[in-house]
């Protein structure tokens, strides 16, 4: 990965969107896995951690935490769309909450 701070705000966007496929396809052989927005982005809070296929490590979070902060955002997909939507922080962790709160512990994918 090129150092953030050089990278444009349009570049992180992209590259965030790359590696969001990336862990999609090597984690569960899907283009956008449902609700991965919400999985991969719980688990930035927990560390590292299996995600299906895929080993979740620190430095692929670490990336990750650090593309959204860069891009000033998240991609969410809905169910409606065909492709994945970039929304900025403010509007996703409200989402996030929710969903946090819409589903329970238990129905929650865990670790493996």
């Amino acid at each position: 990965m090129t150092d953030l701070e050089d990278m444009s705000l349009e570049t992180a966007k992209s590259a965030l969107l790359l590696r969001l496929r990336h862990v999609s396809e090597a984690s569960m052989c899907a283009q956008w896995y449902g609700a991965l927005e919400y999985i991969v982005w719980d688990r930035l809070g927990r560390g590292p951690s299996r995600f299906g296929q895929l080993l979740l490590g620190e430095d692929l979070l670490a990336e990750l935490a650090a593309l959204a902060q860069r891009a000033g955002g998240w991609f969410v997909f809905a169910w409606d769309a065909d492709e994945p939507e970039f929304i900025a922080l403010a509007d996703w962790l409200p989402r996030y909450e929710d969903w946090l709160r819409a589903v329970p512990e238990a129905d929650r994918p865990r670790d493996r």
